[in-house]
């Protein structure tokens, strides 16, 4: 019996489109073109109606404000105590369905420029001339994130996870006392985890 070839590894591929993100596995030198066509198989099962996309805008809620008796005028009384204005805000969340493609063909991918900050931009790249080298091909690692649209989409829109700042914020030697069974306290620093700043 012959030996058998070895194949190699799966791997995983974040795509990304606004705030979806779709998880597929593959080896490293899968063509693109099929990838590709996994992406779309993908999406036409889990989204049949559309990729979904959210925006979030604040506004001032007039009802609210007027049932505090905010005017909105600009008039000291408008300020409280504090010299902060009592606007009521509310938080209006819209969702929009972009349209599926109807074939492989309107799916344009990009890999970002510099895969450790996001705000440094995406490069599209084109799986349609790919020489069948994979994501290998183009520079993204296991885990890596490709960008994904529908041609025609302006942009390439991808949203990352924010994080409040003051989630992020710890102060040097802050922490919480607990008590013990036998009463004494016990001391917990709160800190950022592997790699925290000292």
């Amino acid at each position: 019996m012959p030996p058998k070839k070895p194949t190699p590894p799966s791997t995983y591929l974040r795509l990304k489109h606004a705030r979806t993100t779709i998880l597929l596995l593959a080896s490293p030198i899968t063509p693109l073109s099929t990838l590709v066509a996994d992406l779309l198989s993908a999406l036409q099962e889990r989204y049949p109606h559309g990729l979904p996309i959210l925006t979030t805008t604040t506004r001032r809620d007039p009802v609210t404000s007027r049932a505090a008796g905010v005017s909105g005028t600009g008039d000291a009384e408008d300020e409280d105590e504090d010299g902060e204005g009592d606007d009521e805000m509310e938080v209006v969340v819209v969702e929009t369905l972009t349209p599926l493609p109807k074939s492989v063909e309107e799916i344009e991918l990009a890999v970002p420029n510099d895969a450790y900050d996001p705000a440094a931009g995406w490069r599209e790249i084109d799986w349609a001339e790919e020489g069948g080298e994979g994501m290998k091909g183009v520079g993204v690692a296991e885990g890596g994130v490709v960008a994904f649209r529908v041609r025609g989409e302006e942009g390439w829109g991808v949203e990352w996870p924010r994080y409040d700042e003051e989630e992020e914020e710890v102060e040097e030697g802050e922490g919480m006392e607990m008590e013990e069974e036998g009463g004494g306290e016990m001391e917990v620093v709160v800190g950022k985890g592997k790699g925290r700043e000292e």
